[in-house]
């Protein structure tokens, strides 16, 4: 009776162990998590960039973390955001720089957002697809066309 007891007891714990860890894995390989935007120009780390869920369904991302010194003190705000645009004069930690993106239904990819650069305040059409085993984020950011944009490539945080 006791070697029944504690083989269930063990098989218990060995599904509750392989399930967590499964539903860890699964979430390395969305979109969703918090990841280092890279400069495409020099390769250097620039911000964490957190990309979530909203109520309405939608993916955004939004600047948790600046990686480089800007050389103030105090808080940096968005002042090259367009005026019209809510962002303009915001803080620039907090600030959500994807908006509005649909995701494909296993989280792998989303498309029909858009992306502000902070700072050349340019804000643009957004696709985000994962790489490298859910390790990479490739974000694109063109005018109209996919094919006329430039792409950077962020590594996964968590």
């Amino acid at each position: 009776m006791n070697n029944l007891l504690i083989t269930t007891i063990f098989s218990l714990m060995l599904m509750i162990f392989s399930s967590s860890s499964s539903l860890h894995e699964s979430e390395a390989k969305t979109i969703v998590g918090t990841w280092i935007s890279v400069d495409h120009n020099t390769g250097e780390d620039r911000s964490l960039i957190k990309i979530y869920k909203a109520k309405n369904g939608l993916y955004y991302g939004k600047i948790v973390k600046l990686l480089f010194d800007p050389g103030i003190e105090g808080k940096i705000l968005c002042i090259r955001c367009p005026k019209d645009d809510y962002r303009y004069n915001q803080p620039i930690i907090g600030l959500v720089v994807i908006t509005r993106l649909k995701a494909n239904s296993d989280l792998t990819a989303a498309v029909k957002g858009k992306v502000l650069d902070p700072e050349s305040g340019a804000i643009v059409d957004c696709q985000i697809e994962l790489a490298d085993n859910g390790q990479k984020l490739k974000v694109r950011g063109y005018w109209k066309v996919p094919a006329v944009g430039v792409t950077q490539t962020w590594k996964r945080l968590n």
